[in-house]
């Protein structure tokens, strides 16, 4: 089973970043809020995130129009690409354990063409009025200086390109205490992609 997905990954190395999906509550469940308050959920399903934090995981989960955030402490690192989790309750402070896996995937594709701006630079035979001072009468006086300068100009280039889609899964089962007995079980994943330039030709 895909457990905690990215638990990880969402954890990924998001740290700042989160992962959204959904707490799909099976049984009633209790959680430990922040500040000691008891958050009770009854069967349905919550729209949720989860987000990596220094030794925990943190979920958030929406109730009746308002986020609940819930801490769940570990004592191991969480995994930051692919592998497996399990908090127990006597770890997390929670009243449940918590049992998880990371996968992350990454695909390429094709090559593409396209173009880009960019900065091309000519030389060129540049004069501006420069103050040099004022008359006695407090008028500007300028003069005429010229000089070659490198100028520059907006242009395009070719550009060929492959586009990396990095996508993290999460699925974390919320279980009875020392049992397999699922109370809930989140399910979420993030996916991001970066342009990768193969070529780049002249600016013109």
């Amino acid at each position: 089973m895909k457990k905690i997905l990215s638990l990880a990954v969402a954890l990924i190395a998001l740290t700042g970043c989160d992962i959204e999906g959904q707490l799909n509550v099976s049984q009633p469940l209790t959680m430990i809020e922040k500040g000691n308050k008891t958050l009770s959920l009854q069967p349905g399903i919550y729209k949720a995130d989860v987000e990596a934090g220094d030794n925990k995981i943190k979920l958030e989960v929406r109730v009746n129009g308002k986020d609940r955030k819930v801490n769940i402490r570990t004592r191991q690192p969480l995994p930051r690409q692919n592998g497996d989790i399990f908090v127990s309750a006597a770890q997390s402070g929670q009243p449940f354990d918590a049992d998880g896996s990371v996968n992350t995937t990454r695909s390429s594709s094709g090559r593409q063409h396209g173009w880009e701006g960019c900065t091309t630079y000519q030389r060129r035979w540049v004069c501006r009025d420069v103050l040099v001072g004022h008359d006695r009468n407090g008028n500007p006086i300028f003069r005429r200086v010229c000089q070659d300068e490198l100028v520059p100009y907006p242009g395009q280039q070719e550009v060929e390109f492959h586009v990396v889609t990095t996508t993290t899964e999460v699925d974390i089962a919320l279980l009875a205490p020392g049992t397999n007995t699922q109370l809930a079980a989140f399910t979420g994943d993030r996916s991001t992609s970066q342009r990768v330039i193969d070529y780049r030709g002249y600016c013109r």
